[in-house]
């Protein structure tokens, strides 16, 4: 469970169920993925109408190169909301490409890119564009080093780009990111 919000109490519990598979590729070293995805999204005070309930699937494959290794998975999913969230059911498609290795001595680097698309089923508002159906294009990309520092601690350093294109001008958003710290992984 992912709990979000401010002060003491959680505005947002969102529980999750994951079931994935793999099956290697003879001869190649490669795996395809396959894995699916249930996320139920529950607001508290006062704001149930923006509930939803997200079913993804995914499919994918890993494949291992010379040094590190190459990841593409592409995700579907269908958001249910309720008839009073703005713009109802949402369809979600995603795809993402990684490449995970060694960097410099003894670090690991991840290169991330990503795409996706979200329309909604039902106009989002009619106060924004006569009640038009929200759509929404995201692309990001992602740089991150990692270093070990003790046996389960990392520094970690990441530079990401976001750009979030939409029909309707509330929802469009570019940002930059530079983050720095520690990773403890057990």
């Amino acid at each position: 469970m992912a709990p979000a919000g401010h002060g003491r109490a959680a505005l947002i519990q969102v529980p999750r169920l994951r079931l994935g598979l793999e099956w290697p590729l003879p001869d190649s070293g490669c795996r395809l993925l396959g894995a699916v995805d249930g996320e139920w999204r529950h607001y508290r005070g006062g704001l149930a109408r923006y509930d939803g309930r997200l079913l993804w699937g995914e499919a994918g494959t890993r494949c291992p190169l010379a040094r590190g290794a190459l990841t593409l998975l592409a995700r579907a999913a269908r958001d249910d909301g309720s008839a009073e969230r703005p713009g109802e059911d949402t369809r979600r498609q995603e795809l993402a490409l990684a490449w995970q290795g060694p960097a410099f001595r003894r670090g690991e680097a991840v290169l991330l890119a990503q795409a996706g698309r979200a329309r909604d089923e039902a106009g989002y508002s009619p106060l924004i564009r006569n009640d038009a159906r929200r759509e929404i294009r995201r692309f990001s990309l992602r740089a991150e080093l990692a270093w070990p520092l003790a046996e389960a601690w990392q520094l970690v350093a990441a530079l990401e780009h976001t750009r979030q294109i939409s029909n309707l001008g509330l929802f469009g958003l570019e940002q930059r990111l530079l983050t720095a710290g520690l990773r403890y992984q057990q």
